[in-house]
């Protein structure tokens, strides 16, 4: 795959698309490898501008499905752009955070949930609709692996899709954040505990067991 532009409005900077192979982690691209196969179902939530989106929609093929889910507009057009050009027929959800509540959120423009799921434009924060995976994903066959970066929110996206995980039983790539769930209200260990009781093993992709301390990526595998 070469490397393309897009550029977002007139005023704004250039940015370069690279292959999903230069800019995902290692062990990221070994997960989607280990877990996508042609024909199967990716969901990205949190894709940006589309880099794991465009690797699942290599990996899955023409039988395959990809959804990509992100609310930061600025991000959600170059993710559009990005999808059309490199992995076509891939789809871009329409520019909604995936959470545990259908509304609306504050949202800043770096991506940042608001804590306190307000605002209005205030500051470079935006208003955007929210929405359960749940609602979201309705009528979706076959869903192989999800993939959740979400600013420290991935608990919540998790509370929102637990139909999804009861029913169709996918692998999940989660980023885990102490720090950010206490400072969403929530306890780390009561979080864990949840995905147990969706049946899920949890993975430290490192190999460390997970536990207090500061954020890594976790691997939920059903059970």
């Amino acid at each position: 795959m070469s490397m393309g532009t897009v550029e977002y409005g007139a005023a704004d900077a250039t940015v370069a698309y690279q292959a999903p192979a230069a800019v995902i982690a290692p062990e990221i691209a070994a997960m989607l490898r280990g877990h996508l196969r042609p024909g199967d179902t990716f969901v990205d939530v949190g894709a940006r501008t589309g880099h794991h989106a465009v690797l699942g929609a290599r990996l899955t093929g023409a039988s395959g499905h990809v959804i990509a889910v992100e609310p930061e507009p600025r991000r959600h057009w170059l993710l559009a752009a990005h999808l059309e050009r490199h992995a076509p027929g891939t789809y871009a959800a329409p520019a909604v955070a995936a959470l545990d509540r259908n509304g609306a959120v504050g949202l800043r423009l770096g991506g940042r949930l608001d804590g306190g799921l307000d605002g209005g434009l205030d500051g470079g924060l935006v208003r955007v609709p929210a929405m359960r995976l749940d609602d979201l994903l309705a009528g979706v066959p076959g869903i192989t692996l999800v993939r959740i970066d979400a600013a420290g929110a991935e608990h919540r996206v998790m509370r929102g899709m637990e139909r999804v995980i009861r029913f169709q039983r996918p692998a999940v790539i989660t980023e885990f954040a102490p720090a950010s769930i206490v400072a969403g209200g929530a306890d780390p260990d009561e979080v864990l505990g949840r995905y147990r009781a969706l049946d899920l093993d949890i993975h430290r992709v490192d190999g460390v067991p997970p536990g207090p301390g500061g954020e890594r990526t976790l691997l939920l595998l059903p059970r």
